[in-house]
């Protein structure tokens, strides 16, 4: 077993074999962590690409406070969690401006659709949603028109008393009483 500064001396001279060695006894933990945490396949192999290439970069100012793997375990959770912040965040964009150049050479902005094809993603939220309406279906039928008016219509409380022909307190009941049950029926979400 090789000495862990002689081997990181070895990793700092760009030495090959060192680094061969370094992913050899490395890969299985930054990729499983990787996977654990963007729970993707695809986005865990992308991740384990962008710490090694974060070691890479960093290796000259390694300074041997802490071991290698533990090292390389710090840069990967926090790749992985940059990573997932990053993708959540593209996947609530609705659409991005791109620039393209047109037949003339001019700079155009286009309106591009950004897709999302995460399927473990789309299920999540298929399951959520399938959740949130059973849990208003749940309701009783004047919170649930209430809340439904307020929410989704997006009524005033004035608008949905004179609808639903109730008082303007009776209304605001409806609706708080309508969000409680359904907090409670949701607290697992």
């Amino acid at each position: 077993m090789i000495d862990e500064t002689v081997f990181i001396k070895c990793l700092k001279a760009l030495c090959p074999l060192a680094w061969t060695r370094l992913k050899f006894l490395n890969d299985k933990m930054i990729f499983d962590l990787a996977l654990i945490t963007t729970k993707n396949f695809q986005d865990a192999e992308e991740v384990r690409g962008d710490v090694y290439r974060k070691f890479f970069q960093g290796i000259a100012e390694f300074r041997c406070e802490s071991s290698i793997s533990t090292y390389l375990h710090k840069i990967t959770a926090n790749e992985a969690i940059d990573f997932v912040r990053n993708r959540d965040c593209k996947k609530n964009k609705t659409y991005e401006q791109i620039h393209k150049v047109d037949e003339n050479g001019d700079s155009v902005e286009v309106d591009e659709r950004i897709t999302v094809t995460n399927p473990e993603s789309i299920m999540e939220d298929k399951q959520t949603s399938d959740a949130i309406n059973c849990a208003i279906d749940n309701l009783p039928p004047d919170e649930k028109t209430a809340f439904n008016l307020k929410v989704e219509d997006g009524k005033s409380y004035e608008e949905i008393g004179d609808i639903m022909d109730i008082t303007l307190d009776r209304a605001k009941k409806f609706v708080q009483h309508g969000k409680e049950k359904l907090r409670i029926d949701l607290r697992d979400f």
